[in-house]
């Protein structure tokens, strides 16, 4: 008689079937609780797979988004762990015609507007146009200058999104007409 010596543990969120994935993104507090819907086109195996290796973080993330006092907050960056590998920056500009698109390798972007209306456009890197600059780990970005079929994201105070590495991103682009905006990006320290 054999005897299994296979952990009993949960399964690793790779493993788990496309209508389980749904079933978890549909009971996260990121998707239900929050006053801000989060944008339909996240990478939701990737987001399980973020929170289930660091659930004690990304609840923190929660409840700072949760926060009824996010529109008052001093446009500055909010250190949201002792160690200051989770924070927040809070910022105050005029949304632009045209831009770059940045990509990041350690850390998740979430960008919640809390004042005004912009257009984020998103992609993989495999569609990125013309290098502007190679990636420089100060910063924690490359810069190119297009993305192929790009995807239109409008953010407000009634939508989010969530932008992983690899996931280039050109925010702040006018909607309609130049609007001023106040918006909190949350940098999430990545889990490879």
């Amino acid at each position: 008689m054999a005897i299994s010596l296979f952990s009993c543990g949960p399964r690793p969120v790779e493993k788990w079937s496309d209508s389980k994935v749904e079933k978890w993104y549909g009971k996260n507090p990121l998707v239900t609780s929050l006053r801000a819907k989060l944008w339909e086109g996240t990478d939701k195996r990737e987001l399980a797979r973020q929170w289930q290796a660091d659930p004690e973080m990304w609840q923190t993330v929660f409840d700072f988004l949760n926060s009824p006092d996010l529109d008052t907050l001093a446009h500055c960056r909010h250190d949201l762990n002792p160690d200051g590998t989770l924070f927040a920056n809070v910022n105050e500009y005029e949304t632009k015609s045209e831009g770059q698109y940045e990509v990041h390798r350690k850390y998740i972007d979430i960008h919640y507007v809390v004042l005004g209306s912009e257009i984020t456009w998103a992609a993989p890197l495999e569609r990125a146009g013309k290098l502007l600059s190679d990636y420089d780990p100060e910063t924690e970005c490359a810069m190119y200058a297009s993305a192929e079929d790009a995807e239109r994201i409008e953010l407000n105070p009634e939508r989010f999104c969530i932008l992983f590495p690899g996931q280039m991103h050109m925010p702040g682009i006018t909607l309609d007409k130049m609007s001023r905006i106040v918006k909190v990006v949350v940098k999430v320290p990545y889990k490879e």
